[in-house]
């Protein structure tokens, strides 16, 4: 039977009395008539006592305490399926507070949360709430000057959060205001402290790196900004916006190419007066004026003297973009009437320029140039190169886009050409090249008496002829042949021998004018170059006409192929990307092959036994596999829970254990979970069960 006992300063719900003959009630019973003490869910009797009262034992409260109860050290104990402690503050007259609280152990209704709270009454709000398995040192107040500690039981601030993984604070902001959510993460680790923009897809707008030095950024009272400062005291000059105080690094601007550049100054107006950025292809920076970009702030040599001329007595010079007027040096008192002198000093000596005349009795007179320089003369090619039929040049730091000069003109595209048609009918020599145009030369000349049986021969690049000297034929050799031969002819005793889009070449050929005949005919043999009495030359060293190679190697180590022929280079292929996801693909399938036995395995062994469903021992629990098995989206997870456990839940893991999600089960009895997939790659997952913190099964589970 449940009891309602008013006492003079506190009322006391529902509390159940064992026997009345124990210490803690007795002195209570003295004054009591003897009830029948039935345990019933509904009040029959209420106690009303008057007095005041000690109970110098336990007290048990609720219909669930039993007979004989071991409190051990408890002072105070309710025993219910619903537990909870209401402070019922009765006032109604004056300014005395009357807001009623509660203490609240676990949710009322079947499934729900296992917490303690307590509860605003009044306002119907929770205030204060500790869920169940918080862990150690969730949240301590400590008695070191009130600091609360966050998984720590010392905490050393007024506030420390401990954990062994990135300790951070959330900063959410629902959508309860009329404002849009947002959510900003400040957190910390061995790497950085930063702040994550949650909502902006876990963006990192700011970042400390761990173990920075002191000062690396520090903002003064009046807004000045200093970095690098390198101590833990003071702030950066109050006189300046920013300070940069590192002697070992710079500034680096913003970087941008043309385009870029011109993109911001559509965006920018007269208010952004000021803007500075670095141009990488122009190497130089520019400031906006306003209305356009103006560029010079990098120091450069890139000008060109626009005016340096003699007009009348004075010397003027001028240099392009200097921004100064045209400098005029008067040269009259260097006059003296006459102009029969010559310069016997005129040098650039350091930056003066010196000049003396012949003659003059004048000291050598100095011109100091230095205001025209600005002492970064040091500029290379930093483009000299071919493209196509154009010849590009740009210089280092000059402002000018690369300059280019078009040298098709100078080429006919045809230097694939061999020797073809040659040949000598009578005293008329024709020289012929294939697609092009043949020579006769007229070597009538050199038909004299006598003989001109001479030996021609080569050596190297050098072509020799008896009794006749030799010609270096190297400068021949550019590895060219596109041209035509144009401009030959015989003058005399002198060879002219000329080639489209070249210099002509004339050969003296008197040595051949002597006494006798050059009747002689030229023949090819196989590849011998045959002059009739003249000997003969092997041209075979200028022929490969063969490709009678055998492949020497041909293997494959691990996912690379390797090719070589017989006198040449080998080759290596690498076969990963074709063979790897082969490799991948059938571990998969190896996977699912391994599941299916299982599966199999585990329906042949109960085939003989009772239906899946059919338990014969209603408190085993049990973890079915997930179907379908593979799956693709969703799968169904079944399972049976006897209600003696109080908490449930299936974890999914990695097959090394790492710990994917956690799906608390709040249905006892036989139930099942839908499982989504939701962003899991391909693989074989497992599934646990654990009830009371204790691992029941675990399965596997195979997403294609």
């Amino acid at each position: 039977m449940k009891f309602k006992v008013l006492l003079p300063t506190i009322l006391v719900c529902a509390f159940s009395i064992g026997a009345f003959s124990q210490t803690p009630f007795a002195r209570l019973a003295q004054n009591m008539p003897d009830y029948s003490l039935d345990d019933q869910d509904v009040p029959q009797r209420t106690i009303v006592h008057s007095g005041n009262s000690e109970i110098t034992g336990s007290l048990g409260i609720g219909v669930d305490i039993p007979n004989n109860h071991n409190y051990g050290a408890d002072t105070f104990v309710l025993a219910e399926n619903n537990l909870r402690i209401y402070f019922w503050d009765t006032s109604t007259t004056g300014a005395f507070p009357s807001n009623d609280w509660r203490l609240t152990a676990n949710d009322q209704n079947n499934g729900g949360a296992n917490y303690f709270s307590i509860d605003d009454v009044t306002a119907g709000n929770v205030p204060f709430r500790v869920q169940a398995g918080s862990g150690n040192n969730a949240l301590v107040l400590s008695s070191n000057g009130g600091n609360v500690g966050l998984g720590t039981a010392n905490p050393v601030l007024e506030l420390q959060i401990t954990d062994g993984d990135t300790p951070g604070i959330r900063l959410e902001q629902d959508l309860s205001g009329g404002y849009p959510a947002h959510t900003w993460d400040v957190a910390a680790n061995e790497t950085n402290f930063f702040i994550r923009d949650v909502t902006n897809a876990s963006a990192l707008p700011f970042r400390i790196q761990g173990n920075t030095q002191g000062g690396a950024l520090t903002i003064g009272s009046v807004g000045n900004v200093g970095i690098g400062l390198n101590t833990n005291s003071g702030f950066s000059n109050p006189n300046a916006s920013v300070e940069l105080r590192a002697n070992n690094k710079g500034l680096q601007l913003n970087r941008l190419t043309n385009a870029q550049r011109t993109a911001l100054g559509t965006a920018l107006g007269a208010g952004q007066v000021g803007v500075i950025v670095y141009d990488t292809e122009d190497q130089q920076l520019y400031t906006w004026d306003g209305t356009t970009w103006n560029g010079g702030l990098v120091d450069t040599d890139n000008q060109t003297i626009d005016v340096f001329q003699l007009n009348g007595n004075n010397l003027e010079l001028s240099l392009e973009d200097d921004g100064v007027a045209t400098q005029t040096v008067d040269l009259s008192s260097y006059l003296d009437n006459t102009d029969n002198q010559v310069a016997d000093v005129f040098q650039l000596n350091g930056n003066n320029l010196e000049l003396s005349l012949e003659d003059d009795g004048v000291a050598t007179q100095t011109v100091d140039l230095s205001s025209y320089l600005d002492n970064t003369d040091n500029q290379v090619a930093d483009v000299f190169q071919l493209n196509g039929n154009n010849l590009e040049l740009s210089l280092e730091d000059d402002g000018v886009a690369t300059q280019t000069v078009d040298l098709s003109g100078y080429l006919d595209n045809t230097d694939n050409q061999n020797i073809s048609g040659s040949g000598l009918a009578g005293n008329i020599l024709t020289i012929g090249i294939s697609g092009g145009t043949s020579e006769d030369v007229d070597l009538s000349v050199f038909n004299n008496p006598g003989t001109d049986d001479q030996q021609i021969s080569l050596s190297g690049n050098i072509l020799n002829l008896e009794d006749g000297g030799s010609v270096d034929l190297s400068g021949y050799l550019d590895n060219t042949d596109n041209q035509n031969i144009s401009g030959s002819g015989l003058a005399g005793n002198i060879l002219t021998i000329g080639i489209s889009g070249g210099t002509s070449e004339d050969v003296d050929l008197s040595v051949f004018n002597n006494p006798g005949t050059d009747d002689q005919q030229i023949s090819l043999s196989g590849n011998i170059l045959n002059l009739e009495d003249g000997g003969s030359v092997d041209l075979s060293g200028y022929l490969d006409n063969t490709d009678n190679q055998n492949i020497i190697e041909f293997s494959l180590t691990g996912t690379t192929l390797k090719l070589q022929i017989e006198n040449a280079n080998f080759i290596q292929v690498d076969l990963a990307s074709i063979l790897i996801p082969l490799q991948v693909e059938n571990a998969n399938q190896q996977i699912q092959i391994d599941d299916l036995i299982a599966r199999v395995e585990f329906l042949e062994s109960c085939a003989c036994q009772l239906p899946v469903d059919d338990f014969t021992d209603p408190n085993s629990p049990y973890l079915f596999q997930n179907a379908p098995n593979p799956y693709s989206e969703i799968t169904n997870i079944r399972y049976y829970i006897p209600f003696e456990f109080n908490k449930a839940e299936i974890v999914l893991t990695t097959t090394t254990g790492q710990i994917l999600k956690r799906i608390p089960i709040n249905q006892v009895g036989e139930g099942s979970v839908d499982f989504s997939r939701s962003g899991l790659s391909s693989g074989v997952y497992l599934y646990t069960l654990y009830l009371d913190g204790k691992r029941i099964d675990t399965k596997r589970m195979l997403i294609e």
